[in-house]
């Protein structure tokens, strides 16, 4: 196993943990941080933007960490519980996803900012596990699922 996969696979396994310890509640909170950090800081990235790589990371960063703390302090003032059963599970599922995207942070980064490193060449070599974290987004998956995309486009 390369490096790159070795580095995407501990993200999602440290991320997984923590969601699992911490809940339903706080890993979704987590995993939109992620997400909305991904919005606005995708324009940054070399090929659009002219930020530099300390510019994307503390943007990148600081926007996950607002948001989260943001949803942490949610939770504490209401004290929303979801049920028992399924926080774990629930929590481990979106701890996964919330350490796809920050390996896909991960890489992003290597890739744009540092193109001749180890990492990036494997996050851009087709069929390394690296690649699979770098191209596929989970969150546009779950919004590709027949389902939803029947909810938000209903038929009258």
């Amino acid at each position: 196993m390369e490096v790159g996969g070795i580095l995407g696979i501990s993200i999602m396994v440290i991320f997984t943990a923590l969601g699992t310890l911490h809940g339903t509640l706080r890993s979704f909170f987590a995993f939109i941080g992620i997400y909305v950090a991904f919005l606005f800081t995708k324009g940054m990235l070399p090929p659009v933007g002219t930020a530099s790589s300390t510019m994307y990371v503390m943007a990148f960063v600081g926007i996950f960490a607002a948001v989260t703390v943001g949803g942490f302090l949610l939770y504490g003032a209401t004290r929303l519980e979801p049920i028992e059963a399924l926080e774990g599970v629930l929590g481990f599922i979106l701890g996964m996803m919330t350490g796809w995207g920050f390996a896909k942070f991960v890489f992003s980064y290597f890739v744009a900012f540092s193109p001749q490193s180890q990492i990036a060449q494997q996050a851009t070599m087709y069929g390394s596990i690296a690649w699979n974290i770098f191209t596929v987004a989970p969150y546009y998956d779950i919004m590709n699922i027949p389902l939803l995309q029947n909810l938000r486009k209903p038929k009258i």
